[in-house]
């Protein structure tokens, strides 16, 4: 009798990471109203997954959109602090905003203010004062998320604008 010997190979299959799901954040802002005296613009986040937006109202902001001050245009006047993946920057004798961060499996929507003015330290020296932060909401993202954003205007008419980065 015949032994047969089968000899199975198993190759070795790595296991792909999984695929990001794109995310697109918009930050809304809208053109205040000429009858306003403090100049508040509305101001919105439109969260954008598999073709679903969520918009969230965020409360009125005062100041310029400088787009030097923009993470968006690729600047670093006010960047991203660490797990930081998006911001949208006004600025008025300070400056202030909001900013989606990354913690844990979750991302969370921030308010933030920085003080354009010096702190002092415990021993009685200026230094640069602290941001202050003030957590909103947290973010219903996969998390595997790849975050993109971009900041849209809407004048009173309510037409949509890409923001300008050159301007």
């Amino acid at each position: 009798m015949r032994a047969v010997l089968v000899v199975a190979a198993l190759g070795s299959t790595a296991v792909a990471a999984p695929k990001a799901t794109p995310v697109q954040l918009t930050w809304v802002v809208h053109a205040s109203a000429a009858t306003d005296e403090n100049y508040k613009q509305a101001l919105e986040l439109e969260v954008t997954t598999a073709g679903k937006t969520k918009t969230i109202t965020l409360k009125p902001q005062v100041g310029a959109l400088y787009a030097y001050n923009q993470i968006a245009c690729k600047t670093d006047a006010y960047p991203l602090g660490k797990n930081e993946v998006a911001k949208i920057t006004f600025y008025e004798g300070g400056a202030g905003g909001y900013f989606v961060r990354h913690k844990g499996s979750a991302y969370e929507l921030v308010d933030w203010f920085l003080t354009d003015g010096a702190c002092d330290d415990k021993k009685g020296n200026f230094v640069a004062c602290p941001r202050q932060e003030k957590l909103v909401q947290k973010l219903a993202v996969p998390a595997n998320a790849q975050l993109v954003d971009r900041i849209i205007e809407v004048d009173l008419a309510g037409q949509r604008t890409p923001f300008v980065c050159g301007q």
